[in-house]
């Protein structure tokens, strides 16, 4: 899968709170430890654990685009494409 981001989001409310919707991502992942050079990764705050613990480590392993549900220090990445 290869799709910019405003084409996988069209019709769904967001906000950009960094960057762009012209980023190109390659996959979408919701857990961190599966995250590639290329992906989106989605936050999902579970009964467990809370994704928003695991941005830093998604960039580190290539995530170009975060989607959150809640505010995050984004001083803390180096990630191109952040949606609320």
């Amino acid at each position: 899968m290869s799709i910019r981001i405003k084409e996988l989001i069209s019709g769904v409310e967001y906000r950009v709170i960094q960057g762009t919707t012209e980023t190109v991502v390659m996959e979408i992942a919701y857990d961190s430890r599966k995250t590639k050079s290329g992906s989106m990764f989605v936050c999902i705050k579970g009964y467990r654990t809370d994704g928003h613990d695991y941005i830093e480590e998604a960039v580190r392993r290539g995530a170009v685009a975060i989607v959150v549900q809640q505010s995050y220090d984004w001083k803390k990445t180096g990630c191109q494409s952040r949606l609320q």
